[in-house]
């Protein structure tokens, strides 16, 4: 090895960007997308109106017969546990996807040696940018919602048994699915097929698995589907279920694991794909 190609391996390296710069870049291109703050707005306002709404109907029509906890706490999070994760997985998708539709993701890839650099940048970002807007939306709900809830004689303090694992899951579903989102995006390097995908596992899948025949093989698949797993998050424990129940109802924990799981594996799947294959 020559004294020159020493020098240049040693300016190649030092010229590398470095994390923080790839986390700088990546936040500049996610913040400067409309479809970013369409997604996170639309996620903010959606989940937060429609959990506050979904309390005072249920405050309101169940009057006099008494309230469940259990009952007040899914008001409060199906909505952002049901659609909320389109929102989110769409970001996901297009943090990835646009970059390959618009060309950019060459230059991008040109600047950073290490490709794998990039895809975990924009997971820890977007990881990040969603969990914040998530827990303003929860969190908002569950505060304006908590002086009615207790004007109706119940205590939803974050103390409560099961309220803030409950509200964290829901943070961290939201979470979690943009990731899975990006990962997706990474391996069909297209927005629409992304996009297809996430509606279809997180929104349309749930329900369709309702549909199947009783049985073995369809519970196991209704218990399989990321958004089952996510929607469990985002509830109360099933007594006396620490892993399921019969009908393939996840408690929160196990949902957990599978969100957990789906969001890795579409990771890994993304790292693949771009290290065996030309951007």
């Amino acid at each position: 090895m020559t004294p020159l190609t020493v020098s240049r391996q040693r300016s190649t390296a030092s010229s590398a960007p470095r994390l923080v710069n790839i986390l700088h870049s990546e936040w500049i291109k996610l913040s400067t997308m409309t479809s970013t703050w369409i997604c996170l707005v639309g996620m903010l306002i959606l989940g937060l109106g429609a959990g506050v709404f979904a309390v005072s109907n249920t405050l309101v029509f169940a009057a006099g017969h008494g309230y469940d906890l259990q009952r007040i706490m899914y008001d409060l999070t199906q909505v952002a546990g049901a659609m909320c994760p389109v929102f989110a997985g769409i970001l996901g998708v297009m943090s990835m996807g646009a970059e390959y539709s618009s060309g950019t993701i060459q230059p991008t890839m040109l600047a950073v040696p290490g490709r794998l650099k990039v895809l975990w940048a924009k997971a820890l970002v977007l990881f990040t940018a969603v969990s914040v807007v998530a827990a303003i939306m929860i969190f908002g709900a569950w505060a304006i919602a908590n002086p009615m809830i207790r004007e109706a004689g119940m205590d939803v303090s974050l103390a409560s048994d099961g309220v803030l694992g409950s509200l964290l899951g829901t943070v961290l579903y939201l979470a979690l699915t943009a990731v899975f989102g990006l990962g997706v995006a990474a391996i069909v390097r297209s927005t629409t097929a992304g996009a297809i995908i996430i509606f279809t596992l997180t929104f349309l899948g749930p329900g369709l698995s309702m549909l199947l025949p009783a049985g073995l093989a369809s519970t196991v698949l209704r218990m399989l589907v990321i958004g089952n797993g996510g929607y469990s998050m985002v509830q109360m424990a099933i007594p006396d279920a620490p892993f399921a129940n019969g009908q393939g109802y996840l408690s929160p924990a196990a949902g957990a694991v599978l969100v957990v799981a789906w969001a890795f594996v579409s990771l890994i799947g993304g790292a693949i794909a771009l290290r065996k294959r030309d951007v």
